[in-house]
């Protein structure tokens, strides 16, 4: 049996939960549901969780990392993993000391039709990639307290800290193996330049010329797009809108277009469930084998991976300040 600890509500109850649902032999408890200030942890010791999932909102995550290394307990973190790369680094020397196992929640690794975009990038089908555009819009469903932290960037709020963490991720990791800082960031104009809600920009990655539009305040759902352009062909990922498993499509071009089938047939009871869950669900039975020491395929977000999406947020959040100004 995994009894497995998550701490948080929202994204942690709606995904990792049931998630973890699926696993066998696995056992969840959600913990403080509300977070509190002094981040008491009492009731988690390594004696009655074999792991935790941060879930928590994203200004609490350094310390309760933190928290969890005191006691000797492998967790998951969501991202972004806090808010400052300093914290990362020092957690960095804890960890490699410990040998505790741990992960970032970067699930797009895990998703399978970014997956098989990945594989037909190694593959080169497409060859020389030249530009990579994408467009992540959504409509804003539910109102948020102003004076939430979700509605304050000094605390993690935003599209800065919650949809380009995962940008930065799944490029860094489908055509960015070098792990290159992002170069030449331009910040488009905008009707309104409310870079908590919406942002425009362009940026340089491993020579790769990248448009990048995201918003979570649009009148209709538009969904998220990749579209990667090669010397021979291109590459169109969609998670379309309402966000299902079933509604994903992926379709390559090179002489003529092809519709891509991605889904397993032991995938497809995950078809009308939230797309996130299928990766989450992949990425967390990756997790549990290694902390049995069962094998795992690696493919799980490190601190470094952590380190290196910091890095690049700053530039950009320097950059949206200089805009500002």
């Amino acid at each position: 049996m995994i009894n497995a600890c998550i701490i948080g509500s929202g994204h942690g109850k709606h995904i990792h939960e049931k998630a973890l649902s699926l696993i066998r032999d696995c056992k969840v408890k959600i913990y403080n549901k509300q977070v509190d200030s002094k981040l008491n942890l009492t009731n988690i010791n390594n004696n009655n969780t074999d792991f935790t999932i941060i879930a928590s909102p994203t200004y609490t995550h350094t310390s309760l990392i933190k928290k969890l290394i005191t006691k000797e307990i492998p967790f998951i973190c969501e991202k972004p993993a806090g808010l400052s790369i300093e914290e990362l680094e020092y957690i960095k020397k804890i960890i490699t000391k410990s040998s505790l196992a741990n992960c970032f929640a970067y699930q797009f690794r895990y998703d399978p039709w970014l997956k098989k975009v990945k594989n037909i990038l190694d593959n080169k089908l497409i060859g020389v990639i030249l530009e990579v555009h994408i467009i992540w819009n959504s409509k804003r469903s539910i109102k948020i307290n102003p004076k939430s932290w979700k509605n304050k960037s000094s605390m993690g709020g935003g599209i800065i800290w919650n949809y380009i963490p995962h940008i930065i991720d799944y490029l860094s990791w489908t055509i960015n193996s070098k792990k290159e800082l992002i170069k030449n960031l331009k910040i488009n104009s905008d009707n309104e330049n409310n870079f908590m809600r919406r942002i425009n920009f362009s940026m340089i990655i491993s020579d790769i010329i990248v448009k990048v539009q995201v918003s979570n305040n649009e009148k209709k759902n538009f969904g998220h797009k990749i579209l990667f352009k090669g010397l021979n062909g291109r590459i169109k990922l969609n998670w379309a809108f309402p966000y299902k498993t079933n509604n994903c499509e992926l379709e390559l071009q090179t002489n003529k277009l092809k519709k891509i089938k991605v889904l397993k047939k032991s995938q497809e009871v995950f078809s009308n469930y939230d797309n996130r869950l299928l990766p989450t669900y992949l990425m967390l039975k990756d997790f549990i084998k290694l902390i049995k020491n069962s094998g795992s395929k690696n493919k799980l977000a490190n601190i470094d991976d952590a380190i290196f999406i910091h890095k690049n947020l700053r530039k950009i959040n320097r950059k949206i300040s200089d805009k500002k100004n």
